[in-house]
């Protein structure tokens, strides 16, 4: 991959095609380099042609795997249970609702509750899926191919903090020269 020319970056077709190139590989591809240098996310090429300035970026493609444990032991306890708890929770609003507005508008209140519980119940599955966060670029500007050496992000851990999927996280990572 040759980095981009300038401030120019690259156009949303070129990020386009790589994502799907890297979405077709598979785990074989993408992890067995990876067991032999757990280390290197990405190579680039600095003595390929090319105009200086350059950008190098290497983009973050995270994915939060969840081991499974808590979304099977939330779809065994619903199976079991969620039925009947959904029945407890819809007659008693239309119990509380016929008390306060009568039997017609309770059997609404009764069907609100029930939609309510599956928009719950849903909530708590999508939050125990796998999450694929967005894609984060890490960016190298360097003027010239004689001041790689003395860049001030290279061989230097630099800190990312991501926040998404209401969680904080502090990325370390840094740019190596080879």
């Amino acid at each position: 991959m040759r980095p981009s020319s300038g401030s120019r970056g690259a156009s949303p077709y070129t990020v386009d095609d790589h994502l799907k190139a890297v979405f077709r590989k598979t785990d074989a591809e993408v992890r067995d380099p990876w067991r032999e240098q757990p280390y290197v996310l990405m190579e680039f090429d600095a003595d390929g042609d090319g105009l200086w300035p350059r950008s190098y970026t290497a983009t973050l493609l995270l994915v939060e795997h969840d081991n499974g444990d808590p979304r099977e032991g939330f779809d065994a306890l619903y199976a079991a249970f969620g039925d009947r708890i959904r029945s407890a929770v819809v007659t008693a609003a239309q119990a509380a609702g016929t008390a306060v507005t009568g039997p017609v508008v309770a059997g609404a209140i009764g069907a609100l509750a029930g939609a309510v519980f599956d928009a719950l119940n849903d909530t708590v599955r999508s939050g125990l899926a796998d999450g694929s966060f967005t894609p984060i670029p890490l960016t190298l500007q360097v003027d010239d191919p004689r001041h790689f050496a003395s860049h001030p992000s290279v061989n230097s851990p630099l800190t990312l903090r991501v926040e998404q999927y209401g969680g904080v996280y502090e990325m370390v990572y840094d740019w190596h020269l080879t």
